[in-house]
């Protein structure tokens, strides 16, 4: 199990810090059934790496999208060992952290997924066109 002290229950937050104080925690374990979405973005966003297991269906399959453009930050599990490997190893072993993310840190300022001015205005662009 996880030591009581390390369960930081809290209060709403604005959006940055929202972000933000997702660095707190070791790795992200995002469930099996149905993906974080959202979570997961605002999870590498904070720079935490995140595990998956991608499933069937497609909301158990969405965490693992963010792989293609963000390898640095998602795990992608191939079984439940293999999960639970992952998050241990991440979890673990510091310089594995550490290094997943800095790597994530360093990706996230060339990737397009994080790109929100160019997105916006790939976005306008194409509101035009309509």
């Amino acid at each position: 199990g996880v030591a009581r002290e390390r369960v930081v229950l809290s209060e709403t937050f604005p959006a940055m810090d929202h972000i933000a104080i997702k660095g707190l925690a070791d790795v992200a374990l995002d469930t099996t059934l149905y993906n974080g979405h959202v979570t997961t973005g605002d999870a590498l966003w904070g720079d935490l790496p995140v595990v998956v297991l991608p499933r069937v269906s497609m909301a158990s399959r969405l965490s693992s999208s963010f792989w293609d453009p963000l390898p640095e930050g998602i795990l992608v599990a191939r079984s439940l060992q293999d999960y639970e490997d992952l998050a241990v190893a991440v979890a673990s072993t510091r310089q594995m952290l550490k290094r997943k993310r800095e790597a994530l840190a360093k990706a996230k300022r060339s990737s397009a997924l994080f790109d929100t001015q160019g997105w916006v205005l790939r976005m306008e662009r194409s509101l035009r066109m309509v």
